[in-house]
């Protein structure tokens, strides 16, 4: 047992938990399967297209849970876990998850992410992930993954976009939309965005420092005029291209 400060500011005895392990909550069970440092965020609210979250001066910690073992129902699961944890920051400040549940990946239903924004560089002294429950515990893993990845959090990538091309107008069904990206920053990361025109991609690509690369998506032209945006979070771009 340690102790922590728990949402009241008392100090409080909480169990320990491994990655991997399920534990017993008042919903049922849930399990910390992954952990992961991102400098941009896909979410996705219910029936909604794919959204994009970064800031310049912010980046994301994503603790992903198999919530198979809940007892409500699955729409409530995010709001459950988003108002039952908190990211421990030091012995007197904790962070509150972000209000939209990122993105699942590869339709694993059973899987829910939940980020917090931390500070762009992050001091990981300190810091864990707290569920505060009949009885209050933590996973020591995730104090273990923030030190592993003390580097990337505290020398994170930075992502330039350097150009957006899109066409003015086009004589095909179909265009191409292409991104020049930069990472000037001292870690390896994703670059992510979304092109969203008659319906919604999401490009992405892993980028060393001070390397570059491009991202291309097809559009496909529905009438005689098509709307798209290229967002990755920071800041977008917005075009209507017209058919000849």
């Amino acid at each position: 047992m340690i102790g922590v400060v728990s949402t009241s500011g008392c100090i409080e005895s909480t169990t320990q938990y491994e990655l991997g392990e399920e534990v017993e909550v008042t919903e049922g069970s849930i399990t910390l399967v992954d952990i992961r440092a991102v400098q941009t965020l896909y979410t996705q609210p219910v029936d909604t297209p794919t959204n994009i979250q970064a800031r310049e001066d912010l980046q994301f910690i994503v603790f992903v849970f198999d919530t198979a073992n809940l007892s409500i129902e699955q729409s409530r699961e995010y709001d459950y876990l988003k108002d039952s944890i908190q990211l421990k920051l030091s012995e007197d400040t904790v962070a509150p998850p972000v209000d939209i549940p990122p993105k699942k990946e590869n339709n694993k239903t059973n899987r829910i992410g939940v980020a917090f924004r931390v500070a762009k560089p992050f001091n990981v002294e300190g810091s864990e992930v707290i569920f505060y429950d009949d009885e209050n515990f933590v996973w020591p893993a995730s104090r273990i993954y923030l030190e592993n990845t003390r580097e990337y959090l505290q020398n994170p990538p930075e992502f330039s976009v350097e150009s957006v091309e899109i066409p003015e107008v086009t004589d095909s069904d179909t265009f191409t939309v292409t991104i020049s990206v930069v990472n000037k920053g001292g870690s390896t990361g994703k670059f992510k965005s979304i092109l969203r025109a008659s319906e919604t991609k999401n490009l992405s690509s892993v980028i060393e420092p001070n390397e570059s690369t491009e991202l291309s998506g097809e559009i496909t032209v529905e009438d005689d005029s098509q709307s798209v945006l290229v967002s990755w979070g920071t800041d977008q771009r917005t075009t209507n291209v017209k058919k000849e």
